[in-house]
């Protein structure tokens, strides 16, 4: 439905581009959790398709089998630093910290190592992704950590990425 009403509206259902469509964010804005559009969310969703993506940072026991199974994104703001500090710009310009957390669970039975070897398959997506197509001047890798195999079958990873306009 939303789909159609989007395509009906003329513009469809475009949100994130030189001229994103209002009423497209409108007619979506309802089938989003948080009914609000976060371009850096939808940009995971995109690149990711058969992942969870959100930005609620839960602890396993509060995830769905099925969204660990397929392997859950969460992007959390961490810090805003180095702002710009002449007349006009006073504390704009600045980087923003996010911190991007992968949880996955693999079948009961597994492998610390197959964990771990999960981990790193899907934070090699990530980097991929986070590295190369952000609509932003900059973004680098500062640190990647794993669960280090400590939770079989679960596992996790957290980046902290740098972003600057």
């Amino acid at each position: 439905v939303a789909l159609v009403s989007g395509a009906v509206t003329g513009g469809g259902l475009t949100l994130i581009a030189n001229a994103p469509n209002p009423a497209g964010a409108s007619i979506l804005k309802g089938y989003l959790n948080e009914g609000v559009v976060h371009p850096g969310k939808l940009f995971l969703a995109a690149a990711m398709p058969t992942r969870v993506v959100t930005r609620d940072l839960l602890p396993f026991d509060l995830r769905r089998e099925a969204d660990l199974t397929a392997g859950v994104l969460s992007v959390v703001a961490n810090t805003e630093s180095r702002y710009a500090n002449y007349r006009g710009r006073e504390a704009q310009l600045g980087r923003l910290r996010v911190v991007v957390v992968g949880q996955i669970k693999l079948p009961e039975g597994a492998q610390p190592s197959a964990v771990e070897d999960a981990e790193f398959a899907f934070a090699e997506a990530v980097k991929d992704f986070l590295g190369g197509v952000l609509p932003v001047t900059d973004v680098q890798l500062l640190e990647t950590r794993f669960s280090g195999q400590l939770e079989a079958p679960y596992g996790w990873f957290a980046m902290e990425w740098e972003v600057w306009p």
